[in-house]
This record gives structure tokens, sequence and C-alpha cells, in this order.
């Protein structure tokens, strides 16, 4: 059973809607997928250069960071 989590944030710099990306939780596992935003949503793997979420969910690692673009990033230090 996957659970996702709305997103909703902005400021007067950036925004991004809650359609951007899910985060979803699948027993231990932690995976995410870009929802067909417009501008898409990078995943950063330790020595790897950053590659475009797909549209299918992908499982995170400890040390990923997820970036939602205007410098807005997302470090998953803690993952099971």
């Amino acid at each position: 059973d996957l659970h996702s989590f709305p997103t909703r944030r902005s400021s007067d710099l950036w925004s991004f809607s809650g359609n951007h990306l899910a985060i979803l939780l699948d027993g231990w596992r932690v995976l995410a997928l870009d929802l067909a935003s417009r501008n898409g949503t990078c995943v950063r793997r330790r020595a790897k250069p950053p590659v475009r979420l797909p549209q299918r969910p992908i499982t995170l690692l400890p040390g990923d960071v997820i970036d939602l673009g205007h410098d807005l990033l997302l470090h998953l230090d803690r993952i099971p």
C-alpha cells in the first residue's frame, strides 16, 4: 500500500505545486516520482551527476538530494 504526502510550498521568490513531486512510502522503502511537472525534478546520488526523476516511483537512498529547482534541495540523510 503506497501513501503519498501532499506538498505545497511558496515564497516571494519561488513556488511549486502539490502536483510537482510525490514522496511515497512502501513498507520501509521511500520512493519518489515526478508528477509530470513542467521543469521536472532531479535527484543527485552520491558521486553521480543529477538525473531527472522519471514518472514512475524510484527508491530513494540515504544521501540522495532531490532538486526541486530555484535552489530548493531536499536532503535525504536518514532513510532506513
